[in-house]
């Protein structure tokens, strides 16, 4: 597709999102009769977010994002320090930092800096070995501790979305299959199914040396033997780790996931009455002024973790399915972006900036429908937030710069 036609849909997609977001915070604030002060704040991000994607775009050369993103990255560091010492603390998490009568979370410029200094170790050193992904990983391990240490488990989890990137500079696919393959075990050992893990991985032990018996140098033995034992002793851990690190409230959220733990007034009270929300929308939807959920306050965190609840109330299971087709227009154009660059920097790039998109909205949808626990993770540029809205708008910025000059290296 010619680069105009893919930079017109990025930006059509972009602000299309933004719109949505608006006014669904406006449908939000006019049936629960509030202020409306959520609508003016998120207007301001986005106006800001789209001025500075222009001035990206439109006036600062490419070859200077090489230079940027050292800068960005321990600037971003230093400020998620700050707010671990002296931010705001908002539901539990202390990773705000007051600007004005405003918030920031440098949490999500962290995200933008990392995904550009994986792209530049990925340019210097290619192919990738093993040597870089132990530095990539120290690189989105920093930030994403930073973010633990804050007490903000969701955006720790989002800097998997990391891994994308490293794929398409050359990582093996299996790490990723192996990161899904963990959290299958963790959710089945948690549902109480501890003995079953370790009987397979005794089983597959065991069937190994049976099988290998009279080859005791096959490396296909040492491998399943091996795999057996790290199946055994990650199930021992997340036993150990569930029971005695993970605090109560944590420890239902996980319970709930896996059914064993019925509470429609406590700990499972989001899920009910998101399934509830989500069911009352039907195919068309109520429309925006017959949200019963949303009118009388029955979810909590609506205009930010989940806000897709009212936009399947409203405009039911049409409009929903239209946000995720706009989603993946989205990450389609910014993958193509990224696939047709002659430069590797802007392919890793676009592969980590998606991998930001897929796990916020993968989990932000999936925690609604009880795929996943409930965490606090924000859906790009619709949930109510200025620091995502900046951050994702950025991404889709310097991308769109960037495939401008397709056929230029990165100098």
């Amino acid at each position: 597709m010619p680069t105009k036609w893919l930079t017109r849909i990025a930006w059509t997609v972009w602000v299309l999102l933004l719109g949505i977001s608006l006014l669904t915070l406006w449908s939000i604030e006019n049936v629960q009769g509030t202020d409306g002060s959520t609508v003016f704040k998120q207007a301001l991000w986005a106006t800001l977010s789209l001025l500075i994607g222009i001035i990206l775009i439109a006036f600062v050369p490419v070859h200077r994002f090489l230079f940027l993103d050292r800068l960005l990255y321990g600037l971003s560091i230093a400020l998620m320090v700050l707010a671990l010492v002296a931010g705001r603390e908002v539901h539990g998490a202390r990773a705000w930092l007051a600007v004005g009568p405003l918030a920031f979370q440098p949490v999500e410029l962290a995200k933008v800096a990392t995904g550009m200094v994986i792209a530049r170790l990925t340019r210097m050193h290619f192919p990738f070995r093993w040597r870089e992904i132990v530095i990539a990983g120290i690189l989105t391990a920093l930030p994403a501790g930073l973010a633990l240490l804050q007490n903000d488990t969701g955006s720790a989890l989002t800097f998997a979305g990391v891994a994308i990137g490293l794929v398409s500079a050359g990582m093996p696919l299996w790490l990723i299959l192996t990161g899904v393959a963990a959290y299958a075990i963790m959710l089945v050992v948690i549902a109480g199914k501890l003995f079953w893990v370790l009987l397979v991985a005794g089983t597959l032990a065991a069937t190994a040396l049976l099988f290998w018996r009279k080859k005791r140098s096959n490396p296909y033995q040492k491998l399943a033997i091996a795999g057996a034992l790290l199946i055994a002793g990650y199930a021992l851990l997340i036993h150990f780790a569930f029971h005695d690190l993970l605090k109560p409230h944590q420890q239902q959220r996980l319970l709930v996931l896996t059914g064993q733990l019925e509470d429609p007034r406590g700990a499972s009270y989001h899920v009910v009455q998101v399934r509830r929300s989500i069911i009352s929308g039907g195919i068309a939807g109520r429309g925006i002024h017959q949200v019963y959920f949303t009118r009388f306050h029955y979810i909590p965190a609506q205009r930010t973790d989940f806000i897709f609840t009212t936009i399947a109330e409203a405009w039911g299971w049409l409009g929903a399915t239209l946000l995720l087709i706009l989603y993946g227009i989205l990450l389609t154009v910014l993958w193509q972006m990224g696939i047709t660059h002659r430069d590797g920097y802007v392919r890793v790039l676009a592969g980590c900036f998606i991998g930001f998109f897929l796990v916020h909205i993968v989990i932000n949808i999936g925690m609604q429908v009880q795929l996943f626990p409930i965490i606090g993770i924000p859906l790009p540029l619709v949930s109510y937030g200025g620091s995502q809205c900046l951050a994702f708008s950025l991404m889709i910025a310097l991308l769109i710069a960037l495939h401008r000059h397709a056929y230029e290296l990165i100098r």
